[in-house]
């Protein structure tokens, strides 16, 4: 019955490997259901691990009923229901001829839980690095319906160690001789790469040999892609702990046709020896750091470098600074890079005076509420914005829920000459109507 595999394709089609040694018997049920539609049912059994299932659950999902016809409809939405419960691998539904009518059986596959997993055939590599692996992507106990992701996360644990053809296949879950809970996996490695030629260019020459020495890699070698990188990873720290933050040293692989031998060719770039300045306004050298973490990131990176400008430019304007601005420029010259941050920090914005404007009440204590907002402070849009907030918040608490504060800023543009821009702030207060609880109720059953 074609309904039937699709809708079981659209359940559990990452479990498709699994069911794979089911599928010639199913494909022989659906021919014989196909004769059987339209024949009025005579009896229904449901079955589990062969014992007969009688839980009213289950069969209340059951749509093909005694006495009448046989129809794709009803065994698709018997599969439907039946798979929504989330305990079943696959519902399996077959039907034969008997005494003028279908007799039906209803096979349920639970979906169990992996206890043990077995690797079978030469594994090349200790079972201990299969299973870690296994553990560290699905857990201790992974679910058998992820049986084909587990398979190919196995077959890049082996080509990460060499092994470019493996081929790791899960058995289906109802293969003969398999013990109850054990996920088994056929395990084919192949042959083991080596290395057949191995080449080292880049630049500066020094930085090439130092990563040459180090690797010690040979013509005969055995491939190790993961521990490759390994080493070449801490070849590239020791250069960016020196400041040659842009360091590289990456690894380029031709595989042979048996995927038996590969050539290396590893590209080493050590790069400029990278350094911080400033220019312009002055930043203490305790906050330099802190605002711009190359040498703690170990990276030079351009966006590691543009959210240090954004960084800078918040830590002047959390100051005062409304407009303060810190672009960097790259200056490369004889080997050195140089991250140059021109910062210009601008007028200091002061609070000269906070007003307030009630529409209603005037004597409303609201002013208590204010942080940030004092004449003589520095003059930040967060603490205005924070000082609303406060202003409503303590009003809705009095009861005015519908409250609202708008504010009304006024730069004095007149005082930049000096250095700073004095600042007017208004805040016009509009409680509206006061809720109040005239009374309370409780409905439902007292308890005494």
């Amino acid at each position: 019955m074609r309904v039937r595999f699709r809708l079981l394709a659209a359940f559990v089609a990452t479990w498709s490997v699994l069911l794979a040694g089911a599928a010639a018997a199913q494909e022989a049920s659906d021919a014989a259901l196909d004769r059987v539609f339209g024949v009025p049912v005579t009896a229904v059994r449901v079955t589990a691990d062969g014992i007969e299932v009688r839980d009213p659950q289950v069969q209340s999902l059951i749509e093909m009923r005694a006495g009448e016809p046989l129809t794709p409809a009803a065994v698709r939405r018997t599969i439907v229901h039946l798979m929504a419960l989330g305990v079943y691998l696959d519902v399996r539904v077959r039907a034969e001829a008997a005494h003028g009518g279908a007799r039906v059986a209803v096979e349920l596959i639970p979906l169990r839980e992996v206890a043990r997993l077995v690797f079978a055939g030469e594994t090349g590599l200790p079972e201990r690095v299969l299973r870690d692996a296994a553990v560290l992507r699905f857990g201790p106990k992974p679910p058998i319906g992820r049986a084909t992701d587990l398979a190919r996360t196995l077959e890049d644990v082996y080509r990460d160690h060499g092994y470019l053809r493996a081929s790791v296949r899960p058995r289906p879950f109802d293969a003969a001789g398999l013990g109850r809970g054990d996920l088994v996996f056929d395990v084919a490695p192949g042959t083991r790469a080596v290395v057949r030629s191995v080449q080292f260019r880049g630049a500066p020459d020094e930085a090439v040999a130092q990563v040459r020495d180090g690797l010690a890699l040979r013509p005969g070698a055995a491939y190790e892609p993961a521990a490759l990188r390994r080493r070449l990873a801490v070849d590239v720290d020791a250069f960016r702990a020196r400041g040659y933050l842009e360091a590289r040293a990456d690894p380029f692989v031709s595989v042979h046709a048996g995927g038996d031998a590969v050539d290396l060719t590893v590209a080493v770039n050590r790069g400029p020896l990278v350094s911080v300045s400033f220019a312009g306004d002055p930043i203490p050298a305790k906050d330099r750091e802190a605002l711009v973490p190359v040498a703690r990131e170990a990276s030079a990176d351009e966006d590691l470098l543009e959210d240090a400008q954004f960084g800078i430019e918040r830590h002047l304007r959390n100051q005062g600074y409304r407009d303060a601005r810190a672009p960097f420029t790259r200056v490369e010259s004889a080997g050195r890079l140089t991250i140059v941050y021109t910062v210009t920090k601008g007028p200091l914005y002061r609070v000269a005076a906070v007003a307030f404007e009630a529409v209603a009440s005037a004597a409303l204590p609201v002013q208590g509420s204010l942080a940030g907002l004092k004449p003589g402070d520095a003059f930040v849009q967060a603490r205005l914005d924070a000082d609303v907030a406060a202003v409503i918040a303590d009003l809705r608490r009095r009861g005015y829920t519908r409250a609202t504060v708008t504010p009304t800023v006024v730069f004095d543009t007149a005082t930049r000459r000096i250095g700073e821009v004095a600042v007017r702030v208004a805040l016009r207060v509009d409680e509206g109507p006061r809720a109040v609880v005239t009374s309370v109720g409780f409905d439902g059953a007292l308890v005494k």
